[in-house]
């Protein structure tokens, strides 16, 4: 049961992470076209630009990191952007290299302001909470006149206001709920889709027909795997010991087929990198004698000996000595029938 629990959770948590969070999210506010006139990490030289300029409408230096943007500006469309550019000839005398860009518009980013409209495009929180402070002492007595006449701040009579009941229970007034609703959403879902799984295995006795699935594709497995002919799959496992890294078992491999050219041509490279490596020392030097490379037989004992002596091992050294000596008496007999 703790199996098909684990079975069920992954796939619930994979097709959980795989939907892609929403791209407006995180979103700021709307974008915006703007005039920049300088980019600079100097805030001097971003203040006298911005001397010459504070007269126009949005102009205001913003900060992006460490460096001083100088802006005018805050359009909806390029064609605005350009009309007004053209308009103001005066910004190209102070920053010729003045153009059109589009970002986004944060408060928070903005150091320094100049002429700002009281129609604003894109309203600041900032400015309307002292608004509302300074005009309550002023409305709160012309509230009372104006509900007996039943006419609005501008004279006119007022309209039926619509309620606002839905729209307040459809707005959601925390910003961290907003931001993680959809995860929230995902991981409840996640959890009942889980849940009723376990309910369902329950039930309907799922877990053996499950196994049963596993025990036949694991024989079709090892079926396909008879099937392929014997020199295919020593190739899939040689290129799978190269990949890995596992020399030992490749070598013993080569063994078993008595391809001794792969074993003379590879094992030198391996030893030179892995010297310490006891057991493929012994296979080459069994190759070695087989073959009657008697000299080089007795080098590579000679080699081994010492290697044994370093791991305390000088009985076994000893024995290979013996070997090295026999190899290089073997080796001298041939010269010596020559001779």
């Amino acid at each position: 049961m703790k199996k098909t629990l684990k079975v069920f959770l992954i796939i619930t948590l994979s097709i959980l992470f795989s939907f892609n969070f929403p791209a407006g999210a995180n979103a700021k506010e709307t974008p915006v076209y703007t005039i920049q006139l300088a980019n600079t990490h100097s805030k001097s030289e971003a203040e006298k630009i911005f001397s010459q300029i504070r007269n126009l409408e949005y102009s205001r230096i913003d900060k992006v990191k460490k460096r001083y943007k100088v802006r005018i500006g805050l359009f909806k469309t390029r064609k605005e952007a350009q009309k007004y550019l053209k308009n103001h000839p005066e910004i190209k005398k102070v920053s010729p290299t003045a153009y059109i860009t589009l970002n986004y518009y944060d408060p928070k980013r903005t150091i320094e302001k100049g002429f700002f409209p009281s129609t604003k495009k894109i309203p600041d929180k900032t400015k309307t909470k002292i608004q509302t402070t300074t005009s309550a002492g002023t409305s709160a007595n012309k509230t009372g006149k104006r509900r007996e006449t039943g006419q609005s701040p501008t004279g006119k009579p007022e309209k039926a206001k619509k309620s606002s009941f839905p729209q307040s229970h459809l707005k959601i007034n925390y910003p961290a709920v907003k931001k993680y609703a959809f995860w929230i959403a995902m991981i409840a879902g996640g959890i009942l889709a889980a849940v009723g799984s376990v309910v369902l295995v329950r039930k309907l006795n799922i877990e053996e027909g499950l196994c049963c699935m596993g025990d036949r594709i694991q024989n079709a497995y090892v079926n396909a795997l008879k099937c392929i002919p014997l020199k295919t799959s020593k190739k899939i496992l040689e290129y799978h010991y190269k990949k890995i890294g596992d020399f030992r078992s490749l070598i013993l491999m080569k063994l078993q087929d008595q391809d001794f050219t792969f074993i003379l041509r590879e094992t030198p490279k391996y030893l030179l990198k892995h010297p310490d490596d006891i057991l493929v020392w012994k296979i080459y030097i069994e190759v070695l004698a087989q073959l009657g490379i008697y000299s080089e037989a007795a080098t590579a004992c000679e080699k081994l000996a010492e290697i044994l002596r370093k791991n305390s091992r000088p009985e076994a050294a000893e024995n290979y000595l013996k070997k090295a000596e026999e190899y290089r008496n073997r080796a001298a007999k041939p010269i010596e029938n020559a001779g």
